[in-house]
């Protein structure tokens, strides 16, 4: 079981300093880094269950919001930041010499599949 929560509150920031949904390790259902602002909650729950050998079936839920109230978005990124999306994920989880590697499918509340291959992080 892996609970996670964040919290971020900026002003003026730019693209690169702006909190990302998720952090580096993502949140379900949306492609990493797809939200960033600069004020972010999240809180996200994982469950890995043992499937054979060095396998495990990965399932992880979450919410979040994200908004731009204080830094000058591009144009069109403050409706994309801007509000509270849900998320789920399903997928298969392993440990590699290379570090940890996972393949799954997630879908968001904004009704856009996502499937994520992912290796040592």
């Amino acid at each position: 079981l892996r609970p996670r929560a964040s919290v971020g509150w900026g002003r003026n920031l730019p693209l690169d300093a702006q909190f990302v949904l998720g952090g580096t390790q993502g949140f379900p259902g949306l492609r990493t880094g797809e939200r960033r602002g600069d004020r972010v909650a999240s809180a996200s729950f994982a469950v890995l269950h043992g499937i054979g050998g060095p396998f495990y079936l990965r399932a992880a839920t979450g919410a979040g919001f994200t908004s731009l109230e204080h830094s000058r978005p591009f144009e069109g990124l403050s409706q994309m930041a801007h509000g509270w999306v849900q998320g789920v994920e399903l997928g298969i989880a392993s440990d590699t010499p290379f570090g940890s590697f996972s393949i799954g499918v997630g879908v968001a509340t904004t009704d856009r599949p996502v499937f994520k291959v992912s290796l040592g992080t």
